[in-house]
């Protein structure tokens, strides 16, 4: 995309609230400034290109976002001449925009060409190249992981997942590493490609704004972190029904809605760093269902499941219970926390709205009564901090 188009969405992302924004640098296409390279074979840059990089860069980090920039498409690498140019080429990114407020992923879809031992030895070089230390990860197909390298040193994610399945299960299965976990791709609102469009939405979690905010929310309540996506922005504009346009009237929805989300964790007062998982602590006399099956013209997807129910806790100071698909009553325990007074608000995920519910004092279970069937969040604070 050109300058102005590209600059015009890193705006827009602003105004709307985004904190990153990913993307890729070496793809099959160019910038405003031309190709990556004149070669990549013979490792021959041209500089409009990387000129143009930063121009991006510096723009997406003077709005308060952080770039997340993938180095390379997976099957991109086949066009250097060795693994020595390829480190070359990782070296020359980290070091050229290190000293900005990235992150850096080896690849998008790495299997396409690279095997486990080049992924590897890239995202080691990065690490040696980086005096800043920021974070690195890399990125694999819904079929694949990242997850074998959670251990490695120069990995900073527990993993980078592209899952559509079981998102609150699989966000839980890989926090076992100390390190966060983020599903880059689980959703693309109102996504369809064919040509010309059908109208048919072709991407699981996206059918419906409540399905693409069920889908988020399942993984925050893990504890997971992800990139949300729409069909007016998809494959920056190359795939997806229409223009590249990220003020599209049917992406508003869930434009505003996706903020609500950040707005209870990071504007509520909620320190929401220390939150872990707690499952366990809220039950309910109905058991949560399972991904919904959804077929189409299009094909077979899945949506998340319509009631479930999920806790984050800090026990014996904060606790945040979120439910959806049932209207009765659910029990949260406090999982043994010292008797003490906890200021009670209901949080509307639709709206951003909070109501006060007054207080419970006590240290042992407390009752949940959503007022229906949609998704409704539960926050309890205990009074005084710590």
């Amino acid at each position: 995309m050109n300058r102005a188009t590209a600059l015009d969405y890193v705006d827009v992302r602003a105004e709307q609230g985004f904190n990153v924004i990913l993307s890729a640098l070496f793809v099959s296409r160019p910038n405003a400034g031309g190709p990556q390279f004149t070669s990549a074979f013979g490792e021959v840059l041209n500089p409009g290109f990387w000129k143009e990089a930063d121009l991006r860069v510096r723009h997406v980090n003077s709005r308060g976002i952080t770039a997340g920039l993938v180095l390379a498409w997976g099957d991109q690498y086949r066009l250097f001449a060795s693994d020595e140019a390829r480190l070359r080429f990782a070296r020359y990114v980290t070091a050229r925009y290190a000293a900005y407020d990235v992150f850096f992923v080896v690849a998008n879809e790495y299997l396409d060409f690279l095997t486990v031992d080049q992924a590897r030895a890239i995202g080691r070089a990065i690490d040696e190249a980086d005096p800043h230390g920021r974070m690195i990860g890399n990125h694999a197909t819904s079929r694949q992981s990242v997850e074998i390298f959670a251990e490695d040193p120069w990995m900073s994610f527990g993993d980078m997942q592209q899952k559509y399945k079981s998102l609150h299960a699989t966000i839980l299965a890989s926090r076992d590493h100390d390190k966060p976990v983020v599903n880059v791709e689980y959703a693309y609102f109102l996504r369809d490609l064919t040509r010309p469009p059908n109208g048919v939405v072709d991407k699981d979690n996206s059918f419906t704004l409540a399905d693409v905010r069920a889908a988020s929310w399942d993984i925050a309540m893990a504890g997971g972190y992800f990139v949300t996506g729409w069909n007016g922005t998809y494959f920056g504009g190359v795939r997806g029904s229409g223009r590249f346009n990220p003020r599209a009237p049917a992406a508003a929805p869930w434009d505003d809605d996706v903020q609500h989300l950040r707005e209870l964790f990071a504007e509520s007062g909620l320190e929401w760093w220390k939150l872990e998982p707690a499952d366990a602590l809220l039950t309910s006399g109905v058991a949560r269902g399972k991904d919904v099956p959804i077929q189409n013209s299009d094909g077979r997807f899945v949506a998340p499941p319509r009631r479930t129910f999920w806790a984050l806790a800090e026990r014996g100071r904060q606790y945040v219970a979120y439910v959806r698909g049932h209207d009765g009553p659910h029990t949260l325990s406090l999982g043994g926390a010292a008797p003490a007074t906890y200021d009670i608000r209901q949080f509307d995920p639709r709206t951003g709205s909070f109501t006060p519910l007054g207080t419970y004092t006590g240290s042992g279970t407390m009752t949940i009564d959503p007022p229906t069937d949609e998704d409704w969040v539960y926050v309890l604070r205990k009074q005084g901090g710590s």
